[in-house]
């Protein structure tokens, strides 16, 4: 799916995506010509990524739970 469809889901913005990819903790399965694409699996992550900001967990924190996921 576009990055726009997967913001979608998740009622937050397009800036907010690219901000989770820049910073390394929302890794997108793929990248075509320039676009991001979205599985399932980023799908899962980005509900644990906003369920642990909810929590005020840090970016720098979350991204450490991701890796040892």
């Amino acid at each position: 799916m576009k990055i726009g469809d997967f913001a979608n889901i998740f009622d937050v913005s397009i800036s907010t995506i690219r901000y989770y990819i820049k910073n390394g903790v929302l890794v997108p399965s793929r990248k075509e010509s320039n676009q991001f694409e979205f599985s399932d699996r980023d799908v899962e992550e980005m509900r644990i990524i906003l369920t642990l900001k909810d929590l005020f967990f840090s970016i720098d924190e979350i991204k450490h739970y991701l890796k040892v996921m």
